[in-house]
C-alpha cells in the first residue's frame, strides 16, 4: 500500500502536472468545441501563467518522491481561496489523493466558508454534484472568469 506524502511541486514535476491539466481538461465544460490546435496553445498560456503565480502541490509516494499520484494548483485570489485545478492520474483515483491536496490547502486558511474553483471537468462534476456544493465543510462556487481577471493584459500574446 502506498503511503501518500504531499509536497511543493518542482520543476522536474512540471511535465506531469503541464500534461494531466492539459490532457483532462480537454473535457471541460467551457473548452468543448474548441479545435485541438487553438485549445492547446492557448490553455497552455493559461496554464503557465496560473502555475507561475500559484501555489502547486504534488501528491506523491512517500518513499518514492517522483511516483506522482496527483496535483493541486491553488492559491488566494481576491482575498478568497481559489483552486485553479486538481488532478489525480486515472490509476490512484478513489484513494483519497484529491480530498488530501485540497484538505492540506484548506488548513491553512483561517476556517474558510467558500472557496472558488476556476477549471470544471467530468471528475470533479460527481463530487460537487452542481456549481455551488458543499464538500469538505466549505462551499465551492464556480467562476471561471476569475482566470480571465488575474491574466495580464497581453496573455494572448506571451
Amino acid at each position: 500500500m502506498t503511503v501518500l506524502a504531499v509536497r511543493t511541486a518542482t520543476d522536474r514535476d512540471l511535465p506531469f502536472i503541464k500534461a494531466g491539466w492539459l490532457n483532462s481538461f480537454r473535457d471541460g465544460r467551457t473548452v468543448r468545441g474548441v479545435p485541438n490546435s487553438i485549445y492547446f496553445r492557448m490553455q497552455d498560456k493559461v496554464t503557465s501563467h496560473l502555475l507561475a503565480r500559484s501555489l502547486c502541490v504534488v501528491a506523491c509516494d512517500q518513499d518514492e518522491p517522483d511516483e506522482l499520484h496527483g496535483f493541486l494548483c491553488c492559491e488566494i485570489a481576491e482575498g478568497i481561496p481559489t483552486v485553479h485545478y486538481v488532478f489525480v492520474r486515472q490509476g490512484s483515483r478513489r484513494m483519497g489523493v484529491a480530498q488530501r491536496l485540497l484538505s492540506a490547502f484548506l488548513s491553512q486558511e483561517q476556517d474558510p466558508t467558500v472557496v472558488v474553483y476556476t477549471h470544471d471537468t467530468p471528475q470533479w462534476y460527481p463530487v460537487l454534484r452542481g456549481r455551488e456544493a458543499e464538500y469538505l465543510g466549505v462551499r465551492w462556487l464556480y467562476d471561471p472568469f476569475l482566470v480571465w481577471r488575474l491574466l495580464p493584459a497581453n496573455w494572448a500574446g506571451l
